[in-house]
Formats: C-alpha cells, sequence, structure tokens
C-alpha cells in the first residue's frame, strides 16, 4: 500500500532525541506494536533513524474464548496495515499463557483477597518487558555483543543515559499522557535495551500530526480504554464474576454495626461507594476485614477515614541500586497514573516499610502500586501496598522527618 497523497517527507528528526548507549543505523530494532497511533508513530520514527525495524504484535488473550471482550482482531489487521504502509515486516507473537500465567490470574487472587490489583503494570513488568523480550533474545539471528536484541514501545516515556550511571526511567514531556507509573516495575537490565521514540513528544499535536502527515491508518484512532482482558462492553463486577465464586458477607460501619451485606470482597472498591444509603447520607468504602469477609464503611465522600497518610509495604521494586531506608528516605511519590507527585518519607522497620505521606491520600488500597520518583523526575521503582491505615494523621515527630531528610536527587 502507497502513502496516502497527505505524506510528503519532513525531516522528524527534531522530535526524537536520543543519548548514550544506542543502536547504530542499521542495527535491528524490534518495535512492539499495538494497532494504536503512539507504536506507529514510534515504528515511523525508528525506520526514519536509520534502523532495520520489524514489528511484534503481542496476543496476550485468546479471543476464541471470550465474545466482543478485545479488539485484538482488529488491532492485529492495524498493525498489518501500518507496516504494509511502512514497508516493515510484523510478527504475531503468542503470550496467552505467559500473560495468563503472570497477570491475569495473580490478578485474580488479588481480586479474591480483596485487593486492588494493576494489571498494566503487571503485564509491563511480566510479559511486555519481560517473557517478550526474553523471547525476542531467544529469537533473534542478530543479536548485539551482549547477546540481546534492541526493543521499543509506543510509551509516553524516557530513558536517561549516560556513561556514569546505570540507564534511568524517566518521566514523558507530555503530562497528560506520561505513562512511567505503569513502568515502574521494569527492571533495569531490560531499560538498557529499550527505546521510547515518542517520550519526548506531546500526542495531541507532535504525536497525531506525523501520523496524519503521512497518512498512517491509525492516525485518526481512538484510544483503547479499560483493561484488555475485560473491554470496554462488559461490567467489572460482570466479568470477573464468572472467575472468583461468590462469598457473601456483612457491610459494617467502623464501629462494627451492620449496614448492608455484599457478594465479595471483590465487588467494593476502597474508596467508591459502598453502594448503600442511610438516612439519605451515602456510605463510601474505607478497608476490608479480610479474615472476616466484611466491607467497612462510613458516611459521606470526604469521611476522614477515606484519607490517610500512611501506607506500608512488604518490599520494594527499585529499578536502580537499593537506596538505604534505615534512617528515612525523602522521595516524591503518585499511588495512580496522572496523580500530581508528593512528598513522601520511607522507613523501613520491623521488615517492612512505611510511607509516611507529607498530605492525606484518598482512597489508598492494598494491591495498588505506589510510584517512586526522585527530583529529577526519575521513576526509581515501586512497591505494591500491603496495608492501609484509614483516617491515619502525622504525629510531630513522624512530621519533623520531612523537614529533617532532604529529598533523593
Amino acid at each position: 500500500m502507497a502513502f496516502s497523497k497527505a505524506f510528503r517527507f519532513t525531516n522528524h528528526k527534531k522530535f526524537y532525541s536520543l543519548k548514550q548507549k544506542l543502536p547504530k543505523p542499521g542495527d535491528k530494532v524490534y518495535v512492539g506494536m499495538s494497532g494504536g497511533v503512539d507504536s506507529s508513530v514510534s515504528a515511523y520514527l525508528l525506520q526514519k533513524q536509520g534502523f532495520d525495524v520489524s514489528a511484534i504484535y503481542m496476543q496476550n488473550w485468546d479471543t476464541k474464548d471470550e465474545q466482543d471482550i478485545c479488539t485484538s482482531e482488529q488491532d492485529w489487521f492495524d498493525v498489518q496495515k501500518v507496516c504494509e504502509q511502512l514497508k516493515i515486516n510484523c510478527t504475531k507473537i503468542n503470550l496467552v499463557k505467559e500473560y495468563w500465567n503472570r497477570v491475569f490470574s495473580v490478578a485474580i487472587e488479588g481480586y479474591q483477597a480483596g485487593f486492588t490489583p494493576n494489571p498494566d503494570i503487571l503485564c509491563n513488568q511480566e510479559v511486555k518487558f519481560g517473557a517478550l523480550i526474553d523471547k525476542l533474545n531467544s529469537l533473534a539471528s542478530t543479536k548485539t555483543a551482549d547477546n540481546s536484541v534492541w526493543f521499543a514501545t509506543g510509551h509516553y516515556t524516557n530513558v536517561l543515559r549516560s556513561d556514569n550511571h546505570p540507564p534511568m526511567l524517566q518521566r514523558g514531556v507530555d503530562p497528560l499522557k506520561d505513562q512511567s507509573y505503569f513502568l515502574s516495575g521494569v527492571s533495569e537490565s531490560k531499560l538498557a535495551k529499550v527505546l521510547f521514540p515518542i517520550g519526548n513528544l506531546i500526542k495531541s499535536t507532535d504525536v497525531r500530526t506525523i501520523a496524519n502527515e503521512i497518512g498512517l491508518v491509525t492516525a485518526t484512532k481512538k484510544e483503547s480504554m479499560g483493561i484488555c482482558f475485560i473491554g470496554e462492553r462488559k461490567r467489572f463486577h460482570d466479568f470477573i464474576s464468572q472467575y472468583i465464586p461468590a462469598t457473601p458477607g456483612n457491610i459494617v460501619s467502623t464501629d462494627g454495626k451492620v449496614i448492608g451485606t455484599h457478594n465479595g470482597l471483590f465487588t467494593r472498591t476502597i474508596g467508591q461507594s459502598a453502594r448503600i444509603t442511610v438516612d439519605t447520607r451515602k456510605w463510601f468504602v474505607c478497608n476490608k476485614n479480610i479474615e472476616k469477609n466484611e466491607i467497612v464503611a462510613v458516611p459521606d465522600h470526604n469521611n476522614p477515614f477515606l484519607y490517610t497518610q500512611k501506607i506500608s509495604a512488604k518490599k520494594i521494586n527499585w529499578i536502580n541500586k537499593k537506596p538505604e531506608t534505615k534512617n528515612g528516605l525523602k522521595l516524591l511519590y503518585q499511588i495512580r497514573h496522572l496523580q500530581s507527585p508528593k512528598n513522601c518519607v520511607i522507613v523501613e522497620r520491623d521488615n517492612e516499610f512505611v510511607f509516611y505521606l507529607d498530605s492525606p491520600v484518598y482512597g489508598a488500597a492494598p494491591g495498588q502500586y505506589i510510584a517512586l520518583y526522585n527530583n529529577s523526575s526519575c521513576c526509581l521503582g515501586n512497591a505494591q501496598v500491603s496495608k492501609i491505615h484509614p483516617g491515619y494523621r502525622l504525629d510531630d515527630s513522624e512530621l519533623n522527618l520531612f523537614r529533617d531528610i532532604n529529598i533523593q536527587k
């Protein structure tokens, strides 16, 4: 297929800035393509840099078993059309087994236990930047001196590279699209051979402009929303109920009074509605008692028990070298994608990590991931929340930690 009439050759090199320890023109680069505009433009920019580009499409979900859940067949069709336009090879790699074992099953176990897992972070860590790269390394016929291949994706993030430091994950330039939160579990060894061609671009202007200029079939394609294995057409509860049996229990107030019932801890999320109204007041979930199979709720959306300044984690997944945490470590954090970064102090004690937050955060829940950053916009890693402390406020000694400890550079 030829480029559309709108195509004209333009030097897009100004959009694509790479630093040291990178592939040379002519080197093989595999691009993970999803069928969207971001990965399509990434492939184009890499091709214009003179790399030998091949596209890889991951099949993570068996659409033969689920009707109208994912748009995977349409996405694969779009990947092939873009590759035809760019005149590059494309290959579909089946990772259904890896996704089921490393992401879906783990997420289901989390939901069943009453947690709030993040399948997107798990998928990037375990499959896209895990099993897929490992498979490419084993299959590639041409490898670099360290026996690995170069891999690129259309994520809005960057890798900071220098001769004196290991590769560091850095926020994308577009404040509305930065995806470093979702990549906060990717290891340093994987980042060493990863490229993010659109990390320095703004999607609404730069990426869409490039795609329209060269006539990519994905130029106006809408973004895919929601978790792939659930899709956009089904309600989350209806889908998860197919895999988790109902376990009825009580919804109680903070003083233990029964105010309603539920069909499973996974049916309610901390910070969201408990689907109960008492005396015209709506109630919201503030905690879950796993042992008693109880959901704890409080009245009103701004109830203090829906906020906390203290959360705990059993371990921290550091991307680079583990910093010292025994005496306290001050970093920036965010517990949700695109949340404004806030200060926290991490203290390691009694075989767990305690996160003191400089301001109350709403709806923190076990199973969520807290991504950690220094003051240079580099993501240092993440931790999965294991415990929350509803309504907790810092005392004077804890507040002093923010004054006495400098933030990590």
